[in-house]
């Protein structure tokens, strides 16, 4: 069974946000020419590139209104025309679109069409964060190393069980992207076969630019959620800070070891090392350190 018909057709993606406004429409919908200074020549937009296939349209909320009427009539019936062009042109694209704006409030404040969002919203996904994902943190992790060893040629077999904490207990407000260039630093610091916790950033910025921050109901999310994500943020930073002691961090919380065991599953928190052992751990990152 496949998912899509489309999967060996071509895949474009755009940034509306990293497109200047005056060029969003010609880069998405092309251009004859001499529609504008600098058209020199015909091009056929990216819709076009995508005939058959998919078309991503990342961070969709900072297109323009007008550009938004525009796609909306191409969503309708799959027409459009090229800047500065007559000819009605037609193709058949899947059009996946993106953004990490309060969507909702965009519509509430006239900045986004309601019209075009409903006309998007057949199939809706929304990406848990980074710190939700448990130990996915360490699958990517791992997916970037091999990214940037070819690029560096450095060979690196992965991180020491001390780095793995490191990464696991971190609340990664930048998500993969904070990810991604924590990893990359890693491999440009690292000189042994495995990257040292050493190599991998104590987060001390991160730490304080949210540190004094105050759950907020974003209208998204229920009250549990809220206290659920306060608490695990809580609790990783407090396990970071006691070098991941069972036994400290439960006396610092005031809980016991067994309650906080219990928040940790709950939370789906986990280390690299085993929980019932403080004593093992702290040999193991010994040795690796």
């Amino acid at each position: 069974h496949t998912l899509s018909q489309r999967r060996q057709a071509s895949y474009v993606r755009i940034n509306c946000a990293a497109i200047p406004e005056t060029l969003l429409e010609s880069e998405l919908f092309g251009h004859e020419r001499g529609a504008f200074t600098g058209a020199l020549r015909q091009k056929p937009g990216r819709v076009e590139e995508a005939d058959g296939g998919t078309i991503f349209l990342d961070e969709i909320a900072d297109m323009s209104r007008p550009l938004q009427a525009k796609l909306l009539r191409f969503l309708e019936d799959g027409t459009f025309t090229r800047v500065g062009g007559t000819q009605e042109l037609r193709v058949n694209v899947r059009l996946i679109a993106a953004t990490n704006r309060d969507i909702v409030k965009a519509i509430a404040e006239d900045q986004f069409r309601e019209d075009l969002f409903h006309r998007l919203n057949v199939v809706q996904f929304r990406l848990p964060p980074l710190r939700e994902r448990g130990e996915d943190v360490l699958v990517l992790a791992d997916h970037f190393i091999r990214v940037f060893s070819g690029s560096m040629n450095k060979k690196i077999a992965g991180f020491t069980r001390a780095a793995r904490q490191k990464l696991l207990s971190h609340h990664w407000p930048g998500n993969v992207r904070e990810l991604r260039n924590v990893v990359e630093r890693a491999l440009i610091l690292e000189t042994q076969r495995e990257i040292q916790p050493g190599s991998v950033p104590d987060f001390q910025l991160e730490t304080r630019l949210h540190k004094d921050a105050t759950p907020r109901a974003t209208g998204n999310e229920s009250l549990d959620e809220i206290v659920a994500t306060f608490e695990r943020e809580l609790i990783t930073h407090t396990l970071e800070q006691h070098h991941f002691s069972l036994t400290r961090s439960a006396e610092f919380l005031k809980l016991s070891r067994h309650a906080l065991r219990y928040r940790m599953q709950r939370l789906n928190i986990t280390t690299a090392t085993d929980p019932d052992d403080d004593t093992t751990a702290a040999v193991r990152e010994s040795r690796e350190s």
